[in-house]
């Protein structure tokens, strides 16, 4: 696409312009020189969420926050609650990487896998197909209802008393685990990352602690530090502009990329918008309503996972049916709402070994063959 002033008397020399895609980029991007494309693509995006498109996934989203997140400061004026944390920014550095590990226990080549049980697994060796199912929109479900401080958090101590209108990070020293081989620890503590020392945790993991407490199902926790602040559900209108865009199918496919991306680009020291609070506080919720549901499910099926990944949840059975297995365990899978099951992908195996693949609106002549793994 080649630019030219109106003017053509201007001595003005011409500008070449290449414009990279941003409609489902995952890998590396190539100049797409369709103006009218663009164009479309731009005034779409513009006109569905409110805000222009800035850069890339992550800004965008981010571009998107600033405008919609807003609250009332100390004199009543309502301001965009976007402002860069300010208060204890080393702690929310050092807590990250507790919180965000989370559950991790897998070893390469399980790579992606946030937690495996192996011993289920061997367990469950005879057991011919594998059932994954993703989690509906779970960060968008999780950004519509976390609690979050509009303007940072503060030095509490370890004297706070819970309360679900409480939002920030609290150094816990959990009691034992007593169920791992049904599920992992909810506080997110891995013996092989973190050991026995206190650990980091945000205010839904605390939530979904002292629920289970009161279950008697967990045997509690001892808190020795804290950094919170009253909250509310900020990220709400953000949230719901995101659903907007996710059931646009021009924009869906990008819109993906946005969300997602606006919680890692948030976290980066030095950005427009520096809240990692916010994006540990909805990766936290998240995590504890996955972690409830499957509790749920085991609880009132005895149906229990092998594997956890993020949104993804594996479980091995003798029926090659996924939507029979979901049945049994009590998952609709015609519920299309936020945060509820949905088939991803099937395998069957036979002595140790994948066989097959399949996935919906695939029929059994187009089955993937996986010989040799």
């Amino acid at each position: 696409m080649e630019y030219r002033p109106l003017d053509e008397r201007s001595k003005l020399p011409a500008i070449n312009v290449a414009v990279l895609p941003w409609l489902g980029v995952d890998h590396a991007p190539t100049p797409n020189r369709d103006p009218m494309m663009l164009h479309m693509s731009l005034h779409h995006w513009a006109t569905v969420m409110g805000t222009p498109w800035f850069l890339a996934p992550g800004p965008a989203g981010t571009n998107l926050l600033r405008e919609l997140v807003k609250a009332k400061d100390a004199k009543g004026t309502i301001i965009p609650a976007t402002r860069s944390l300010r208060g204890p920014v080393n702690m929310a550095d050092k807590t990250r990487d507790a919180i965000m590990r989370g559950w991790e226990n897998a070893e390469p080549p399980d790579g992606y896998a946030l937690w495996t049980n192996k011993e289920r697994a061997r367990r469950e060796a005879g057991r011919q197909y594998l059932h994954t199912y993703d989690i509906r929109r779970q960060w968008i479900a999780a950004a519509n209802a976390a609690v979050v401080a509009p303007f940072g958090l503060e030095h509490t101590g370890p004297d706070v008393d819970y309360s679900p209108r409480r939002t920030g990070f609290h150094l816990i020293d959990p009691r034992t685990w007593r169920w791992d081989e049904l599920l992992p620890d909810p506080c997110g503590r891995s013996g092989r990352v973190y050991g026995d020392e206190p650990i980091w945790v945000t205010s839904a993991t605390l939530g979904l602690l002292n629920e289970y407490t009161i279950k008697m199902v967990h045997d509690g926790y001892d808190v020795h530090d804290s950094y919170t602040a009253d909250g509310t559900e900020l990220l709400r209108p953000w949230g719901a502009r995101m659903v907007t865009a996710l059931d646009d199918p021009f924009i869906s496919p990008v819109a993906k990329h946005v969300y997602a991306r606006t919680l890692s680009h948030i976290q980066g020291r030095g950005r427009p918008v520096y809240r990692p609070d916010w994006a540990l506080t909805v990766i936290g919720l998240a995590r504890a309503n996955l972690w409830r549901k499957l509790w749920t499910i085991g609880d009132q099926s005895q149906a229990w996972p092998s594997r956890i990944a993020k949104d993804a949840v594996t479980y091995a059975t003798p029926l090659d049916d996924p939507q029979e297995y979901a049945a049994r365990m009590g998952v609709d899978l015609r519920d299309v709402r936020a945060g509820k099951f949905k088939w991803e992908k099937s395998s069957e195996f036979k002595d140790g070994k994948r066989v097959r693949q399949w996935r919906p609106g695939m029929r059994d002549a187009v089955l993937i063959e996986r010989r040799g793994h």
